[in-house]
């Protein structure tokens, strides 16, 4: 941000003390260019975004196909927001000649499509967009473009680094911008196919000289502009807001300091301190919630003080979206509002943004204590964020719902129960564990404390998930559905880690296919593939040798490492047999202790 571009030599757009950048960038393009990923980092203000912006103009006017993505620290929060954006330079008819699965996956993902049964998988999700850029890339190059790399929403994030593993033969190239610092995990997975690194960094006194003539209305003194480039350290956005605040407040006396705080985090949360109120809570809006429409913010502010907004350079437009004209200005806008005035702006955004996800979450986080009715209603929100796959805002959205829930309610666990899953589904199983392990104690005999079992055990070591499984399926008598996920989950177990046990978790797994039929055809499904798991070392243990002179191999070999613990056949549960010398003779009946041979022999 904060540097001029003009009209380059050669087509190249031209930034003020950025030719060796833009050089870079213009070799990485080129036919033989070399690498998958071009970083643009450095520090904030820099100049990363009009770096980025130069190279995405280079691209389209080379016959790129061009996917963008520009995200805020807001849109963090939402889901396969920049999975959104970069599908809009996808054709329809890219998105057409994906599978049925894939392609439904990413309408649903991105909204464009209403959710229908099981939630999209991220592996489909990911797929889809990776059949997506292969196809675009049949007909020509095409460079993804993500603007703010670190602020790409987490769902998106991982989607993009699938892809990018998998386009070996494929001309897609990624351009992305980042502050400095470690390496994103795009660049990881890149690395193999080639990644190149530009750093920017400051720009000279000339560069900010000619920066501060062609921005502000009247030139400097050019003591002043050598301040302002030495209190910025080349930094071209932070010279400009030194410039402004100049320009404003007057011309300093020879040997006086600029009218500024010397901290330049501190020149943001100026320039917001100053602002109009109007043009501060549109400002504020828009660091509450990414991805907000024109009208949208009107509708919340006013059309007037979006207008000024955009005027005094601290909103810009993209496409129908308004964003802050740097991010620190949105920071600096949250850090120095009151509680009560992001509590009544939530309300008001929650009145006003279509979507009802995003309208349910600004409501819930506008309530200052229990309400029944928006309890419910943000619980719901947090199930159609589930079922399109965000569970990191389905696990917001259900804290959210839980807080809300007055005390001795009758939805309370139920609630519970569903943040927990939510928690455990988003990677969080120690805080969902810590949430159910602070309730289980008060919940009644029951379903409801069944199912707080059956998720407690779902991130135990092998003793605990036997445990919670014992007491999950005493507590679920009453319920066929979990009664026959905790019958699975106990075949799955036994079949898997104990070998010599098979006979019962098949035993098992049939008594939770006959309690399945009551129930439904997810309960089903996972009774017969617990009864699947079950059967195949059942049938393996069934074909073994029934004696010494019956093995393939060398019987004495055989028994001394059944004996020993470390077998030689390749028996494929190894890892569940008894400790040296205990063989419990469960895969071969017939061996009696007296078969077995002594110590060392």
């Amino acid at each position: 941000m904060g540097q001029g571009a003009g009209a380059g030599t050669a087509g190249r757009p031209a930034l003020a003390g950025r030719a060796a950048e833009l050089g870079e960038v213009e070799r990485f393009l080129a036919l033989d260019g070399a690498g998958r990923v071009l970083v643009v980092s450095g520090e904030p203000g820099i100049g990363k975004s009009r770096v980025w912006e130069a190279g995405v103009g280079l691209a389209r006017s080379r016959g790129f196909a061009v996917w963008c993505a520009r995200p805020g620290e807001a849109e963090t929060a939402l889901s396969f927001a920049g999975l959104a954006d970069l599908l809009e330079g996808a054709g329809a008819g890219v998105l057409a000649g994906l599978p049925v699965p894939q392609r439904r996956a990413l309408e649903v993902a991105v909204r464009r499509a209403e959710p229908e049964g099981a939630p999209p998988e991220p592996l489909a999700i990911a797929a889809g967009l990776l059949g997506a850029l292969r196809a675009a890339a049949e007909a020509r190059p095409v460079l993804v473009g993500v603007d703010d790399l670190p602020w790409l929403d987490g769902a998106s994030a991982a989607a993009v680094v699938f892809a990018a593993r998998r386009l070996a033969g494929k001309d897609v190239r990624f351009l992305v911008a980042r502050r400095s610092g470690r390496p994103t995990g795009l660049e990881a997975a890149a690395e193999p196919a080639g990644v190149v690194r530009v750093e920017l960094g400051p720009l000279s006194f000339g560069a900010i000289s000619g920066l501060l003539a062609g921005r502000l209305a009247a030139p400097l003194p050019r003591r002043v502009a050598r301040l302002v480039f030495e209190v910025s350290g080349g930094n071209p956005l932070f010279a400009l807001e030194l410039g402004r605040a100049v320009a404003e407040r007057g011309v300093p006396e020879i040997g006086a300091g600029l009218p500024v705080p010397t901290v330049l985090g501190e020149l943001f949360g100026a320039r917001v301190g100053a602002l109009p109120p109007g043009v501060r809570r549109a400002l504020l809006a828009v660091a509450l919630s990414g991805g907000l429409t024109g009208q949208e913010l009107a509708a919340v502010t006013g059309g007037l003080a979006v207008e000024d907004a955009a005027a005094a350079g601290v909103l810009a437009f993209d496409g129908g979206r308004v964003r802050a004209a740097h991010p620190l200005l949105a920071a600096a806008a949250a850090g120095q509002s009151t509680a009560a005035e992001r509590r009544d702006l939530h309300a008001a955004l929650g009145a006003a943004v279509g979507d009802p996800v995003l309208a349910a979450r600004h409501r819930a986080v506008a309530a200052g204590g229990p309400d029944g009715g928006l309890a419910g209603e943000v619980a719901r929100a947090a199930a159609m964020a589930a079922a399109r796959g965000a569970v990191g805002d389905a696990a917001e959205l259900a804290g959210h719902a839980l807080r809300l829930t007055p005390p001795g309610d009758s939805k309370y666990d139920g609630r519970l129960l569903a943040l927990a899953r939510y928690l455990i589904d988003a990677g969080e199983y120690p805080r969902a564990a810590g949430l159910l392990a602070g309730r289980i104690g008060a919940m009644p005999a029951g379903p409801a404390r069944a199912a707080a079992h059956l998720l407690l055990g779902a991130g135990a070591d092998l003793r605990g998930e036997q445990e919670h499984l014992a007491q999950a399926i005493a507590d679920s008598a009453a319920d066929p559905g979990l009664h026959a996920q905790a019958l699975a989950r106990r075949a799955m177990l036994l079949a898997v880690t104990q070998a010599e046990r098979v006979a019962e978790a098949e035993q098992v797994a049939g008594q939770a296919l006959a309690t399945a039929s009551s129930a439904g055809p997810d309960d089903q499904r996972r009774a017969l593939v617990a009864l699947a798991w079950a059967r195949v070392p059942a049938a393996a243990l069934r074909t073994w040798p029934r004696g010494p002179r019956g093995c393939r191999r060398a019987p004495r070999a055989c028994m001394k490492a059944r004996w020993t613990g470390r077998p030689g056949c390749g028996w494929p549960f190894a890892a569940s047999w008894p400790p040296p010398g205990r063989c419990s003779g469960a895969c071969w009946p017939p061996l009696s202790s007296a078969a077995r041979p002594a110590p060392g022999r």
